[in-house]
């Protein structure tokens, strides 16, 4: 009687925790993606301030759009993923850059 209440029991007991873990690590994937997004953004956006500081170093004012360092500083950027902020006071003063990733349905 006993050996069959433990056949019973472990299989369930396994199952459990091989459910526990997948639902446990899932949680710690999309954890981790979501970083991952935010990392992104993050590195596009420094890298479009880079460009805009190299050409303050090199031409004396920052550029006036991203445009501009797209056709001089090779700055790639993705519209279909991203929307980028891009807003000049003057030609001294470190743009405003903001980057946000776009919604998908």
């Amino acid at each position: 009687m006993i050996n069959a209440v433990k056949s019973k029991i472990i299989p369930i007991l396994f199952l459990t925790i091989i459910l526990a873990y997948m639902f446990f690590n899932f949680q710690g994937l999309s954890s981790f993606l979501a970083t991952s997004d935010s990392d992104n953004i993050e590195s596009v956006r420094k890298s479009i301030e880079n460009a805009a500081v190299q050409c303050y170093a090199l031409e004396g004012h920052y550029p006036p759009s991203i445009d501009y360092l797209k056709e001089n500083y090779s700055i790639i950027t993705n519209e279909d993923a991203y929307i980028y902020h891009y807003e000049v006071e003057a030609s001294n003063i470190m743009p405003t850059i903001l980057v946000f990733k776009k919604w998908k349905e």
